[in-house]
This record gives C-alpha cells, structure tokens and sequence, in this order.
C-alpha cells in the first residue's frame, strides 16, 4: 500500500535548496531519504513546469529497485512513469514517453550513440552516486561532459563525495555546474590546487590553504546532511580482529615484498610491478594468491578461521560479510557452503534473499563491497559487520558498512569486526582509510550548512 509522504525537517530543508539551486549538490548519508527528497523536488519543478523530463544516472541495483520502489512507494510521486534503460528491450525502451529515465552509467555510450538525449527530451540530470563521476578521465565522464549544457537543471547526490581526497571534486562539481566553482579544466584545476611530488611527479598534494579556498568555491552549491545532526543514529564501534600468519604462509608474503616473486607450492608465481607486488601481498595476507593464469593458489587458513569464531560467538545472529577477492569467497564457501552471496544476484532470488536476512533467518550473508555497497537496506535484524579482508577504496568501504548502520537500525550500537592480518598490508590500509576518513569529515563539516 502506498502511504503519504510525510518529509522530516531536514528534508524539508533539501527540498528547497533543490529546487533553488539549479545546478548542484545535496550530500546526505544513506538512509536520509534523499531518493524521495529528489522525487518530491522534480514533483514540484515539474507541476511547475520548470522542467519536462528526467534522466537519472544511477548504479544498477538503485535503478532497478531503489528508484522504483520509491515511486511505488509514496501516494505523492505514484503519479511518475519511469522507463528503465537497460536490458534486451532497452532499444524500444528509448521510444517510450516516460516522466523519469533511469539508466546506469555503463549505459551511457549506447545511450548517446543512439541519439537518447534528443529521443527522450530530457531537460534535467541526476547522479545518484556522483562518485561514479569524480574522475574526469573516465569515458564515461568524456561521454557525458559535452551534453551537460543541454540540461536546464543538473543535481548529483552522494554521502561520500571524496573518498580519496580533494581531486575527487572536480568531476562531481563539473556535472553539477560545469566548472562555475572549480574551472573548466582538470588540468588548471590541479596547477591551482595541488603540487605535483613522487616518482614522475604523478602524486599530487594539496597546497596548503588549498583545502578551505575549495570548501568556499563549492559551499554556495552543495547542501550537507549528516544523520548523526538529524537521526537516532546507533553508537559504531570498530573491532579488529589480529591473526598472525603462519610460517610458511610469511616466507611467502616476505618474498613478494622483497623480492616480486615467491615459489608457491612447485610453482613460481611473479609481481611484475609494485602494484602487483602490493596486490599479491595482500591477497596472501587473506589465505591465497593468483598466478599469472588467474588460477587460485590456496596459502593458509587463519583469516576463515577467525571468521568461524566469530559467527560461532555471535550464535545465529546475522552477520553480514565483506570479501575482497574470489578465492576469499572461496574459502568461506567452504566452511559456510550453504552462504548466499549477493555478488551477481538479482531480481526474485535477490528480494527474497534480502527478506530472509532481514527476518534474521540467515545467520550469514555475503557480499563484495563493490556490488553491496549501493541501494541496500540490511539494517532490520543485523548488526555486524565483518570484512574479511580491506581495501583501499573508502568509498566502497563506507558505503557497504553503511547498508546495516543507517536509519531504521534497532539496535544501539552497530559493530564492525575486520580481520587483520599482522605485520601486513592490512595494517596500511586501515590506516589510509582512516586517513581518507578523516580528510571527508573535515571537508564535509566545513561545507555543512548552518543548522
């Protein structure tokens, strides 16, 4: 059954600043409502004739299910026909007249090769996920930068908008307002900036001042929205689990770190490069490693092992859990063989999946944080969370931890167990997480209106 959507104050705040401000940003954390925050805003722009038709850019399991469940969702926005642009019918799909069109960023050559824009008339953007965006190198960016000024009206949305730093706006911030705050071009975007270090001078840093002076240029366009300002949010507590590797498994990890190349097994597998050293390490650090074949080279155990203890502590209490590579699935598949795994899921088998979990009848679920990291709500029963191995993506990082720590979460506190190996790439990289953390809080709080 529908129900009357009934805005908080704080979304009553969005609201406006959208439909005030014709190209820009409103970066809340999930579970603030910011789908029907923007349904309501392209409601109103619409009643007012403002604007005609709405193409919404958005990851795949938000386009399929977020955007839609919304619609159906609330009495208010029910009167919204949508098209989907993506599947076998997306051709003829293209010819319907609909109010809103969803598509994924992967969608977008197909879609401008085949004329869409012009087909469906659309004068407003959405990004949901703006950080699809923030590189501005990516063909997908090239795809959509010469057609942004066909858009009367252009809002992105996310709740981590710099994962990785500052250089991660000027994407975003071109989509919003094509280069009014921060330029035209990346390139004077970075000279401005940023100074240039490191080998061949391709690492950029910060000027000193730089940091506020940005803050400034985009405060007028972004609106910010912290759920710990708005909502009863529980208490999020960090646990580390240490194992130590066993010694045979750290002869083979202080060969890739010494050396490139270690003997696995009868087999000398080789890291041809300091990334591929730095992956290698870390894969080993979680219990394997692939050879040049991609073939899974199984090294030890510690990590499932510390995993069992855990959910055996938690005793049937759901328990969602992060992987980073296959082979981690792999063996977690084998202690825990009757685990679903999101990774690759959808349509029925996915809802009923996220319904049985969300009853608790699922001690575990599994998932990668590259695919679980958007347009999920596991917040009902579960309360924990376990990377089995870290990244060092923040974006990614965050977003999938946040799918059980958000609104609607009945605990009070909302615990996140990652297993570290010691003496390891793992210490490194929850330390740039946390630094990448610390750098997004202090740019959001500065640029977080006044309550």
């Amino acid at each position: 059954m529908s129900q009357v959507w009934k805005p908080q104050p704080y979304q009553v705040d969005a609201l406006k600043f959208l439909i005030k401000q014709p190209g820009g940003g409103l970066l809340l954390d999930p579970g603030m409502g910011k789908t029907s925050t923007t349904l309501a805003g392209i409601t109103f722009l619409r009643n007012g004739l403002h604007v005609n038709r709405v193409l919404i850019i958005a990851p795949i399991r938000p386009m399929y299910q977020v955007w839609p469940q919304e619609i159906k969702k609330w009495t208010d926005f029910n009167h919204l026909s949508y098209t989907i642009l993506h599947g076998d019918d997306k051709d003829a799909a293209l010819n319907r007249i609909s109010d809103i069109y969803l598509i994924n960023p992967e969608g977008l050559k197909w879609f401008f090769q085949n004329d869409g824009l012009k087909k469906i008339g659309a004068d407003m953007l959405v990004i949901d996920e703006s950080t699809k965006f923030k590189d501005a190198s990516t063909a997908r960016f090239k795809l959509l930068k010469p057609h942004l000024p066909h858009f009367k009206r252009r809002l992105i949305l996310t709740g981590e908008p710099i994962p990785n730093g500052y250089m991660d706006l000027f994407g975003q911030m071109y989509v919003a307002d094509c280069g009014a705050s921060l330029g035209r071009f990346i390139t004077h975007f970075r000279a401005q900036f940023f100074y240039q270090e490191g080998f061949g001078g391709y690492s950029y840093t910060l000027r000193e001042g730089a940091d506020v002076e940005i803050q400034n240029r985009i405060k007028p366009r972004v609106m910010r929205l912290a759920a710990e300002d708005h909502l009863d949010m529980p208490e999020l507590i960090f646990n580390d689990i240490e194992v130590e590797l066993p010694p045979e498994a750290r002869k083979i990890y202080k060969e890739f770190e010494d050396d490139f190349l270690a003997e696995v097994g009868d087999q000398t597998i080789v890291s041809l490069s300091a990334a591929a050293k730095g992956s290698k390490c870390r894969q080993v650090a979680n219990g394997g490693v692939y050879d040049e074949n991609h073939i899974t080279h199984h090294i030890h155990d510690v990590k499932t092992a510390a995993l069992v203890d855990l959910v055996e502590q938690l005793q049937g209490q759901p328990l969602f859990v992060l992987y980073e590579f296959q082979h981690d699935l792999e063996r977690i598949k084998r202690v825990f063989p009757n685990t679903p795994c999101l990774t690759g899921m959808s349509g029925a088998k996915l809802d009923a999946t996220l319904t049985q979990f969300n009853r608790g009848e699922l001690p575990v679920l599994l998932g990668h944080p590259a695919s679980a990291g958007h347009g999920l709500n596991l917040q009902e029963a579960c309360h924990t969370v376990c990377y089995y191995g870290i990244g060092w993506d923040y974006d990614l990082y965050a977003q999938s931890y946040k799918r059980v720590w958000r609104q609607g979460q009945k605990h009070s506190r909302v615990i996140i167990h990652r297993i570290i190996a010691n003496a390891t790439l793992d210490r490194k990289a929850a330390r740039v997480l946390k630094e990448k953390y610390t750098t997004q809080a202090e740019f959001l709080s500065a640029v977080k209106e006044p309550l």
